[in-house]
C-alpha cells in the first residue's frame, strides 16, 4: 500500500482582509492542489493547523499496490 507524498508549497497569499492562505501540493497522479484560507490566526498555529489538515486529505488518495 503507498500513501501520496505532500508536502506544503513555498508562498503564501495574504488578503486585504486580514486573512491569508497556505498551499500544500498532493503528489497523486493528477498532482493535486490544497488550500486553505486562515482567519485570525498566526502564522505558526495556521502553519500546524495546514500540516495536519493536509495529511489528513493525502489519506483520500491512498492507493493500494
Amino acid at each position: 500500500m503507498k500513501h501520496p507524498d505532500f508536502h506544503q508549497l513555498g508562498g503564501v497569499e495574504r488578503h486585504h482582509d486580514g486573512s491569508f492562505t497556505i498551499y500544500g501540493v498532493i503528489e497523486n497522479p493528477d498532482r493535486t492542489i490544497f488550500s486553505q484560507r486562515f482567519y485570525d490566526y498566526n502564522f505558526e498555529d495556521a502553519r500546524e493547523r495546514f500540516q495536519k489538515e493536509l495529511k489528513k486529505e493525502s489519506e483520500k488518495y491512498f492507493v493500494g499496490e
